[in-house]
């Protein structure tokens, strides 16, 4: 089955990044790749950037 996500209006839509310092990362449990985390966000940030969405 494949299911589509939602659209997203960027005027009004915002993307909600937590904070990733390494105690913070340290914490997670069964976080075994944080880079991989890490890289998966920044995509994040960036696709939302580039439709003009408001990052915080």
């Amino acid at each position: 089955m494949t299911v589509t996500p939602p659209a997203l209006a960027p005027r009004t839509a915002a993307l909600l990044v937590m904070d990733y310092q390494q105690g913070i990362l340290a914490s997670l449990p069964g976080l075994a790749n944080p880079e991989a985390l890490l890289s998966r966000v920044a995509g994040a940030i960036a696709d939302m950037r580039a439709h003009g969405a408001a990052i915080a």
